[in-house]
This record gives C-alpha cells, structure tokens and sequence, in this order.
C-alpha cells in the first residue's frame, strides 16, 4: 500500500480491500478490536455507495490533491469514518522504489552513503520507517 488518502481508496474495490485486510490482518489485529473489524467493512460499504450516491461527495475526492496531509486529507472523513481513519492511519507507511520514499528521506534529512548503496529496498524501507516511529505515534493519536 503506497497511500492511504481517501482519493486513492475512492479506487478500491471491495475485493481489493478485503485482500489489504488480509495482507495486513495480524498488523490490524494489534491496534482493532473484532467490533471495530466489523464496522470497517460497514464504514468502507457506507463510503463506497457515498461515491456513487453523492456527486458532491465524490466530486471533493476527486478533486482532493494528491501533496495533502494525512490529517488534512482525513479531517473531513474522520468523524463519519472514523474505523477507516484508524487504518489508514495504521497503514500509512511509505515503500521503497516510489518518488514519495524520496521525498520522505529528503524531508527527514536521510542521505543514502556509499554503505547504504549496497542494502536492500526492504533495509532501506526499515530505516525509513525506524526514522519516522514518532511521527507515525503523532498520526496514531491524531486519529484516536
């Protein structure tokens, strides 16, 4: 998962979001109860047919620009969706081979040296994501 801004899950179909809960069930199992499992398939449905219902609603989505903020993106979405906010708050990690992974280094002042030239993109992604812990916390209890 390389996003988690609600334009990109307006994407989603329901069996690719039931293969992200799969992938990432023991993941979400650590931070959703079973009620909040079950409200997540209620709040994704719910938020699907808003698409298709509400020209309004949909037409905000598509407009919503890409650079945003989590926090910007969702704060519209929070109070109606709050299970999906949870999510994709605890989803919102960054993988290696994208433009955002660099703009991610750049931002946490991260140069890759002779020595980490040689490492993998799954070492590289771990350092990423060792570097961004307390922002992923500040994210974790916006949505709480």
């Amino acid at each position: 998962m390389t996003t988690v801004l609600p334009k990109e899950l307006s994407g989603f179909t329901r069996a690719q979001f039931g293969d992200l809960l799969f992938e990432q069930k023991l993941r979400l199992s650590e931070s959703l109860t079973a009620g909040q499992n079950i409200d997540l398939e209620r709040e994704f449905k719910a938020f699907r047919n808003q698409i298709f219902v509400e020209e309004d609603f949909r037409e905000m989505i598509v407009i919503m620009e890409d650079h945003i903020s989590f926090d910007e993106a969702w704060s519209t979405f929070r109070k109606k969706y709050p299970v999906l906010c949870i999510i994709f708050g605890e989803l919102a990690s960054v993988f290696p081979g994208t433009s955002r992974v660099e703009s991610g280094f750049s931002i946490i002042g991260f140069e890759k040296d002779d020595y980490r030239a040689a490492l993998t993109n799954f070492s590289l992604e771990g350092i990423l994501q060792s570097m961004q812990f307390k922002l992923l916390h500040q994210v974790k209890a916006l949505i709480r």
